[in-house]
């Protein structure tokens, strides 16, 4: 498996994202065994899971996904948006399973292993989809002109309180004959 630089078809590349996702599953899953000597069950899954998903960001940069043009820092947030959603099913299906479908029909053993192994498989199809066009959407001119536009208004937003914002120009203050000052909300 060599660096990706070229754009793949997208077999290949769910493939290559099935192995390397695989991998992180077993730092996942390895480390949630490990966490669970010391945390409960939930919490171990929560903590593991963000062990397998540091693992997965490095290997999807280097092995599956083409670079997207954005700054490391965008990729890494829209990584953590992609991953919180997969999180989520993760922490659902193991939940759901070890208490209340496994005991519900009387099924113990390695009720934490398999419910927790039965999550980590889950959100697969869903978060290459989400890795593939939302966290790693390859930053177009139209994206570059609707960042740049949002960029400028956020930089020019003031908050001043909860629920309250304004445009904190420079403008005239009624109140002080034509001297310009940053002007409060009015």
């Amino acid at each position: 498996m060599g660096s990706v630089t070229e754009k793949k078809p997208a077999t290949s590349q769910f493939l290559k994202f099935l192995i390397t996702g695989g991998i992180s599953a077993l730092v996942n899953l390895a480390s949630r065994y490990v966490l669970n000597y010391f945390l409960p069950f939930s919490w171990s899954v929560i903590f593991a899971y963000t062990l397998g998903m540091l693992t997965a960001y490095n290997l999807f940069r280097i092995y599956v996904f083409a670079p997207s043009g954005r700054k490391a820092s965008s990729e890494a947030w829209r990584f953590v948006l992609v991953n919180i959603v997969s999180l989520g099913i993760v922490w659902g299906v193991s939940m759901v399973l070890n208490y209340v479908l496994f005991p519900k029909i009387n099924f113990a053993w390695h009720r934490e292993a398999i419910s927790h192994f039965i999550g980590v498989l889950s959100p697969a199809v869903p978060s290459f989809i989400g890795h593939k066009f939302f966290r790693l959407k390859k930053r177009t001119k139209s994206l570059l002109i609707r960042e740049s536009f949002l960029s400028h208004v956020w930089r020019r937003v003031s908050f001043r309180g909860p629920g309250f914002s304004c445009f904190a120009s420079r403008a005239p203050m009624p109140s002080t004959g034509g001297v310009t000052h940053a002007h409060p909300c009015w």
